[in-house]
């Protein structure tokens, strides 16, 4: 029943690889989209922190993503044992989430950070922009 109980959380985790709080902000560097630009009327300066920003998370996401990676491998390692040591997996999986969780409150983070650039009213327009585009999307392909 453990074993059951791990492997379905396993599945879970896998499934569900985006966090909630990323989802309200577009992909990528948005900010060096023209129409985003003129629309919340960004400075040089704004782009530049949006810039910095962008670059120390990407630095972190990476480092956070590697070791996500290294403990989803150990952990499938000793799935894949013939012998099930069900501490040391389920040791194994709590490392998994708690890499997960660090990546997510890094992304969160920059979000956050966004936010503090942008200040309420600038944030509350990029928030709607993405949705219209997340709409826009959706109409195409139905």
């Amino acid at each position: 029943m453990l074993k059951q109980v791990v492997v379905f959380g396993i599945f879970l985790s896998l499934v569900v690889a985006v966090p909630a709080s990323g989802r309200d902000m577009p992909a990528g560097k948005w900010w060096k989209n023209p129409r985003v630009i003129e629309h919340l009327q960004l400075s040089v300066n704004d782009m530049e922190r949006l810039d910095q920003a962008f670059f120390n998370s990407r630095k972190n996401l990476i480092k956070l993503k590697s070791v996500l990676d290294m403990e989803r491998l150990q952990l499938d390692n000793l799935l894949e044992n013939e012998h099930l040591d069900e501490g040391l997996t389920i040791e194994a999986y709590r490392r998994v989430e708690k890499a997960r969780t660090e990546l997510a409150m890094e992304q969160f983070l920059f979000i956050l950070e966004t936010r503090k650039i942008l200040g309420y009213e600038r944030f509350l327009k990029i928030k709607a922009f993405r949705e219209r585009v997340k709409n826009r999307m959706r109409n195409r392909h139905q």
